[in-house]
């Protein structure tokens, strides 16, 4: 426990001589943003290119983790905002959340699936299927066990893994099938196919700020920054209408 609080008081101290050196140097600031791994790694390049257009002498410290690490950040003032697509440990008074964008969640499925040519995934095709999902207290993976559940839908077996990521490299090797947000495509090979699912599942991007300190106008432009671009359609921001049929 001590360890802990003396390894957050640090890189508290880090944090302001990053940012006092940053204006220093710049004079623009450092904006600093904790995301999770499959959106760090799949449209956040796309969203950070279009934000340094308008803001290219901003410094940027780009984070990832898990929902519960983004939590800590933000109430510890280590981070200025937070990207996930879970906001089950963030609808308290400590945060507050805008919805950045909304989509579909897509089913992953390994290329030679049968499943990969269909036009969409029934919640039927999961009975004794190995499901992979998610750690529990992820949106999206408890709403899907629920419909299953919903549904008197049993898969055979269950892989629960931490990231997206791992879910669709275990997809590609025929290892079970599962649902995954659409953030997640640009990243993953051609193994992988992404189907549709029936019953539709919305999936929403969420900016989480600290409530007990004021937006920086840096993190309030990234958020602008990050709804334009998904309102413009960037071809590099893959939509629920890019999913393969």
């Amino acid at each position: 426990m001590l360890f802990e609080i003396v390894q957050k008081h640090y890189l508290g101290l880090e944090t302001i001589q990053q940012a006092a050196e940053s204006i220093r140097s710049s004079g623009t600031g450092l904006l600093r943003i904790a995301a999770t791994p499959s959106l760090a790694m799949g449209v956040i390049p796309t969203i950070m290119k279009a934000f340094r257009q308008s803001s290219p002498g901003v410094s940027i410290n780009l984070q990832t983790g898990g929902s519960l690490q983004i939590r800590d950040g933000l109430l510890n003032g280590i981070y200025d905002v937070g990207l996930t697509t879970s906001g089950a440990h963030f609808r308290t008074g400590e945060f507050e959340i805008e919805v950045c964008d909304e989509s579909e969640a897509l089913c992953a499925v390994c290329a030679n699936s049968p499943l990969a040519s269909k036009k969409e995934v029934a919640v039927s095709d999961f009975q004794e299927a190995t499901l992979l999902t998610l750690n529990r207290g992820d949106d999206l993976s408890d709403l899907w066990r629920q419909t299953l559940a919903q549904h008197g839908v049993k898969p055979s077996s269950e892989i629960e893994v931490t990231y997206s990521a791992i879910l669709c490299s275990l997809a590609a090797a025929d290892l079970g099938i599962g649902v995954v947000s659409p953030y997640i495509k640009p990243l993953i090979s051609d193994n992988v196919r992404f189907v549709r699912i029936s019953p539709r599942i919305s999936v929403k991007m969420f900016a989480i700020f600290p409530g007990h300190l004021v937006k920086s106008s840096l993190s309030q432009r990234f958020t602008r920054s990050l709804k334009e671009t998904f309102l413009h359609n960037d071809p590099h921001v893959v939509k629920c209408g890019d999913c393969t049929e």
